[in-house]
């Protein structure tokens, strides 16, 4: 919504503050749906590459060019998916809600893998302004809806799955 709706004067700052919040998020999502299957996630490693993400973005010029701020996002939060994946196959549960969970976790991943190469190849490099204009911001508009709604599911179904159990 900021990202989207909030025009700042300088788009780093703008950049910087989005990235963090969904670099917060996402490790929250992951760490807590690993911790569920008593799965232990490099939590360490998932701060410092978000805060090493976070740093390469602060050398690039989001007014100018959203390319660096695409790609690194994008990949911080497709690396952390798929280590959560990773994390919930090692699991071992037979469960079908956590099965799903895992099946949700690789398309996430592949998705934040996959869009922004698709996308910068459609409109090439542009500034911040015209990236929240374009098609790529449109689908990731769309994407993120889906897969928040396909996560928001499999999650709900497997706190439902664990109250019956208990």
């Amino acid at each position: 919504t900021i990202n989207h709706y909030f025009v700042f004067e300088d788009a780093l700052v703008m950049r910087l503050l989005t990235s963090l919040f969904a670099f917060a998020a996402v490790i929250a999502i992951v760490w807590s749906t690993c911790m569920r299957l008593q799965k232990s996630p490099p939590l360490v490693l998932w701060l410092l590459a978000g805060a090493a993400s976070l740093a390469l973005m602060g050398f690039s010029d989001p007014a100018n060019d959203v390319t660096v701020w695409v790609f690194t996002v994008n990949s911080m939060c497709g690396l952390v998916f798929a280590t959560g994946s990773q994390l919930l196959v090692q699991a071992n549960s037979r469960d079908p809600i956590d099965r799903a969970t895992v099946q949700v976790f690789v398309l996430i991943a592949a998705q934040f893998f996959l869009r922004p190469p698709i996308l910068y190849l459609i409109d090439g490099p542009m500034g911040s302004d015209a990236y929240r204009e374009s098609v790529g911001h449109a689908v990731y508009i769309v994407v993120g809806a889906v897969s928040m709604v396909l996560l928001s599911a499999v999650l709900m179904s497997a706190a439902i799955s664990d109250l019956i159990k208990a």
